[in-house]
């Protein structure tokens, strides 16, 4: 264990591992985060996101690209519609 990880709430180092073998990101199901490993090492070490292994999921990062992408055309949407029934009031 180096002295990086042992600075890791017990049970993360193992994820950590994981992770980095495996091109993965942490993700928070409650708070919808993302970190990938070296993120949240930084953080945690700085004291904040400090939760233990069942706090977090492994997940591929290009699912954080994935969820961005489906927001941005919801809010798109939104937008679009927004226009239009804004542009019909004014017509009546």
């Amino acid at each position: 264990m180096t002295t990086e990880q042992a600075k890791l709430p017990e049970g993360i180092a193992e994820l950590m591992e994981t992770a980095n073998e495996n091109g993965l990101w942490f993700y928070s199901t409650y708070q919808q985060m993302w970190f990938s490993p070296s993120e949240l090492t930084e953080e945690m070490q700085s004291g904040r996101f400090r939760w233990g292994p069942n706090n977090w999921k492994l997940r591929n990062p290009s699912l954080l690209i994935t969820e961005l992408v489906s927001e941005v055309n919801t809010v798109q949407k939104r937008l679009e519609n927004a226009k239009r029934r804004i542009a019909e009031e004014e017509h009546k």
